[in-house]
């Protein structure tokens, strides 16, 4: 039988964003609260050249990265699994220096403490309309970050929940949406057309502890004996319970053995079973 873990889903809890120029480090204060924590640090970066060398939330917290997506800027995704509960210093170190950089940090509840993501997707583009495409599934939640080369105004797309909208001589947005098969993330840019950026990724929920099947039936598939048989009790259901403790596991004593056997036998002619 497939015993199939139920699955909490992952929420934002909090966000925090900084600024800088002409620095080779940008650091803020963030702290993150919930249980199966998974903190994410965006950056966006001028010139392009530049990069994250390293990261870290709060001492010896060392970031992982996810993705980057490379234009007239270099827009990157870091990740941490279960950043301590407290307020805890983000740091960036860049190479080379940075002449302008935009930072952010955000914490998620419920995700996945082995594999908190799926396969991050990129895109870049010159026009009004920076989108991304995400592999995802229902349960799970699509985050973006998204940089433009200049400041200017955004609006995310339908069904998509912006998370921080910072503007400057870099401007970067980050924003989630519910998961499905496949998600579209995208931001409406006004204006002209602007160089863009942008990075999306699948959070996955983590595993309820002691999750049971999705439902009655999710326990049964898989097995010869029907679950409408499963749900009844008596002798005949003692007799299955002790052959087969994993299809015979559910309630299934207390009537008389007679009446399951007068079940079986309707069923297997197609009529209705005789009530007791």
């Amino acid at each position: 039988a497939s015993c199939r873990a139920r699955l909490t889903s992952s929420s934002f809890e909090s966000v925090v964003t900084a600024e800088g120029a002409l620095v080779s480090s940008l650091s803020w204060s963030h702290t993150a609260a919930g249980t199966n924590r998974l903190g994410i640090v965006d950056a966006c970066i001028k010139p392009e050249t530049t990069t994250v060398s390293s990261g870290a939330w709060g001492t010896g917290n060392a970031l992982t990265f996810v993705a980057s997506a490379v234009m007239s800027d270099d827009n990157e995704m870091w990740r941490r699994i279960a950043p301590p509960a407290s307020a805890q210093t983000v740091s960036l170190t860049f190479s080379p220096q940075a002449e302008s950089v935009t930072g952010a940090s955000r914490n998620y509840t419920g995700a996945d403490q082995t594999t908190p993501l799926g396969t991050a997707a990129t895109a870049t583009g010159t026009s009004l309309t920076p989108s991304v495409t995400v592999t995802s599934a229902a349960g799970e939640l699509v985050i973006d970050t998204s940089g433009f080369d200049n400041d200017v105004l955004s609006t995310p797309g339908t069904g998509q929940t912006e998370r921080y909208d910072f503007g400057g001589s870099v401007s970067m947005r980050g924003s989630d949406e519910a998961g499905a098969a496949s998600v579209v993330m995208d931001h409406a840019l006004g204006g002209t057309a602007n160089d863009w950026q942008i990075v999306g990724v699948s959070i996955k929920p983590v595993a309820e502890a002691g999750g049971g099947p999705a439902s009655d039936d999710d326990a049964f598939e898989d097995e010869s004996v029907p679950p409408w048989i499963l749900r009844q009790r008596g002798a005949l259901g003692a007799a299955l319970l002790a052959a087969n403790p994993v299809t015979g596991r559910r309630g299934m004593l207390g009537a008389s053995g007679a009446a399951l056997a007068d079940l079986l036998r309707k069923r297997r002619r197609g009529g209705a079973p005789r009530r007791r």
